[in-house]
């Protein structure tokens, strides 16, 4: 926590000898938030949002592993569970537990529904191109 608070402190101060025109100030300290997309998927997507509204960082950096499960929810909804929700448990329900979302296993169908005949055609394409 003092560490977070010394990058706090440097962020705040600005940095001597260097003007930006830039929106934002340069500042002593750059600070930046790595996280993996499974992140946003697993609840923890108001605390990034908060970090973020609040200016706490200058530079997020992450993944789009988890651009299925955005497609996923566009399909069918997710439910909001519990991080402590047994996953064994689920399962045997047909539920699948991503942090503290929770996936039927009809999301998953859907989503191969709406994928395989897009990677059939671009396979099919391909192969009349040549192109493989």
């Amino acid at each position: 926590v003092s560490m977070i608070n010394d990058m706090l402190a440097a962020k705040s101060c600005p940095f001597v000898g260097h003007e930006m025109s830039d929106i934002r100030q340069e500042s002593g300290c750059t600070i930046f938030l790595g996280f993996t997309s499974n992140m946003i998927s697993s609840g923890v997507r108001e605390n990034i949002k908060f970090i973020v509204k609040e200016n706490l960082v200058d530079v997020l950096v992450t993944t789009c592993g988890a651009i299925e499960e955005d497609i996923m929810k566009c399909l069918a909804p997710h439910q909001i569970g519990r991080f402590d929700f047994d996953g064994k448990t689920l399962r045997s329900k047909g539920l699948n537990r991503i942090g503290n979302l929770i996936v039927p296993n009809k999301n998953y169908e859907l989503f191969e529904q709406w994928l395989i005949p897009i990677l059939n055609f671009m396979y099919d394409e391909q192969m009349e191109n040549k192109e493989i």
